[in-house]
C-alpha cells in the first residue's frame, strides 16, 4: 500500500500541465533544429541477420522491485532546460512504480544541494522488443514531448525463382489454347438402334475453359497468400525524430568487435561495446569520427552485488542500471542537439546488446580440427580462417611418423 500510494505521488508531478509553450519558450528543443546526413549508407541495409522467430522473446513477468528512489520526481520544461544538456551523471534503469517497469527505462540525474533531489529528464517506453518499437519522451511518461521513436528496419527476401500465381495463371492460359475433349450425349434413339446420331459442335464438353480458369486462378491466389515469406530482419534500427529528422544506427561487428554506428551532422559517430575482462560487465563508449583515445560520451554499468544482481533478476528486471554522461564540452555546447542523439542512440544500444544477449545469442559449436589437436568455435571465426585451420601442418614439436625420415631398404 505505501509503495502504491508513493507510485501514485510519483505519477502525479507536473506531467499534467500544458508543455506546448515549451517549444517557444526554449530554442535549444528538438522540434527547432534540423539535420543533415543523418542516414547511413543504404548498402548497410543489405547486412540481414538470422534472428529468432517474431515471438522469441517470451512475455515478461510482471516487475517487482523495489523502489530505489522514492523522492524522485519529474522534470519541468524550467528544471529540463537548466539541466540538459550538461556533462553531469545520468541515471539509466528500469522504472520501479509500475508493475511493467521493465518495459520501461528512467533516465534521472541528481540534483546537490543543501537538500538532495533526484529528477527524472527522459523516460523511454519499449513496445516491442523483437521490432524495437520503443518511444522516448521528455520529462515522464505520461508527457506528451516524445523525443523520438524507433523501428528495426526489415527487407522482402530477395527470392530467384518465378512467383507461383505466374506459373500458375500461365498453366491457366495454356489450359484454355487446349482443344476441349468433347462427349457425345446419348439419345433416345441410340439405345434401340446400333446407329446414333453424331455429335455437334454445340454438343456437351466435359469441362467449361471459363470454370478451369478460373479454379485455377483462386488456388493460385490461395497458395501465394500461403506461401508469402516474412520479412527479414536487418541491423538497422530506424529513429525518427520529432522534427522530421531520421538517424539510422547500424549494429556492426561481431560479439567482441560490436559497435553501433550513426551519423549526425556530417560526423560519424559509433558506440563502441567493451568487455571487462575481470567482472564481465559491457560498457559503451561513444568515438566521434574514428578517434578512439578520446571518447565523447560514455554507459557504464553500475558496480553491483552477486545479491543485488540475483534480486535484479527475480523482480524481472533485464537491463542493467547504468550511468551515463557527455565527456566533451563540445556536445553541450552544440546548437544542433547532438546531446538528444547521444542518449537515444546510447539507450538503442545499451538496450539491443540486452536483447541480443538474452535472447538472441548464437550457439557456439566447437568442433575439432583434423589432424591436430586444436578446436575453434565455427560462430566466430570467418570461412578462410576456417580453412587454414583445418590445412595447417602440425607443430614441430609433435614426434614425426615413424615412416617418415628412416633409412631406405633396398627392395627386392
Amino acid at each position: 500500500m505505501e509503495s502504491s500510494s508513493r507510485a501514485a505521488k510519483f505519477q502525479a508531478g507536473s506531467c499534467g500541465e500544458d508543455l506546448s509553450p515549451a517549444t517557444s519558450l526554449y530554442p535549444r528543443s528538438s522540434v527547432d533544429t534540423y539535420s543533415s546526413m543523418a542516414s547511413s549508407a543504404e548498402l548497410e541495409d543489405l547486412e540481414t541477420e538470422d534472428c529468432l522467430d517474431y515471438s522469441a522473446i517470451p512475455p515478461l513477468p510482471v516487475y517487482r522491485h523495489d523502489i530505489e528512489e522514492i523522492n524522485v520526481r519529474p522534470s519541468t520544461p524550467d528544471d529540463f532546460a537548466a539541466l540538459f544538456p550538461s556533462m553531469n551523471r545520468l541515471t539509466i534503469r528500469h522504472d520501479d512504480f509500475t508493475p511493467d517497469g521493465n518495459m520501461n527505462l528512467r533516465v534521472d540525474t541528481v540534483v546537490l544541494g543543501r537538500r538532495k533531489k533526484t529528477i527524472q529528464l527522459f523516460h523511454l517506453r519499449m513496445y516491442d522488443l523483437n521490432k524495437r518499437e520503443f518511444s522516448l519522451r521528455r520529462y515522464c511518461r505520461e508527457s506528451g514531448r516524445e523525443v523520438c521513436n524507433s523501428k528495426r528496419k526489415y527487407i522482402e527476401p530477395a527470392s530467384t525463382s518465378r512467383p507461383n500465381l505466374q506459373r500458375s495463371v500461365s498453366t491457366a492460359v495454356r489450359s484454355l489454347t487446349k482443344r476441349p475433349q468433347l462427349s457425345r450425349i446419348p439419345t433416345g434413339g441410340s439405345v434401340f438402334s446400333s446407329r446414333s446420331r453424331p455429335g455437334t459442335s454445340h454438343s456437351a464438353a466435359t469441362t467449361e475453359p471459363d470454370d478451369e480458369f478460373a479454379d485455377v486462378l483462386s488456388h493460385a491466389l490461395s497458395a501465394d497468400k500461403k506461401q508469402k515469406v516474412r520479412p527479414m530482419a536487418t541491423n538497422t534500427i530506424k529513429l525518427e525524430f520529432s522534427n522530421y529528422a531520421r538517424v539510422d544506427v547500424v549494429r556492426r561487428g561481431n560479439r567482441n568487435t560490436k559497435r553501433y554506428e550513426f551519423e549526425w551532422w556530417g560526423h560519424k559517430y559509433s558506440w563502441k561495446r567493451v568487455v571487462d575482462k575481470l567482472t564481465d560487465s559491457v560498457s559503451f563508449h561513444l568515438l566521434r569520427d574514428g578517434q578512439s583515445h578520446t571518447p565523447v560520451a560514455h554507459i557504464v554499468p553500475e558496480t553491483r552485488s552477486p545479491n543485488q544482481v540475483a534480486a535484479d533478476e527475480r523482480a524481472g528486471g533485464w537491463v542493467p542500471p547504468c550511468h551515463m554522461w557527455i565527456s566533451d564540452k563540445s556536445l553541450v555546447d552544440a546548437m544542433t542537439d547532438v546531446a538528444d542523439v547521444v542518449v537515444a542512440s546510447g539507450l538503442i544500444a545499451l538496450i539491443d546488446d540486452c536483447i541480443k544477449e538474452r535472447w538472441q545469442t548464437k550457439k557456439i559449436h566447437r568442433i575439432g580440427l583434423p589432424l591436430t589437436s586444436k578446436s575453434m568455435d565455427v560462430e566466430v571465426v570467418s570461412p578462410k580462417a576456417f580453412v587454414q585451420h583445418m590445412f595447417m601442418r602440425r607443430n614441430s614439436d609433435h614426434h614425426p611418423s615413424p615412416l617418415r625420415f628412416q633409412r631406405a631398404v633396398a627392395a627386392y
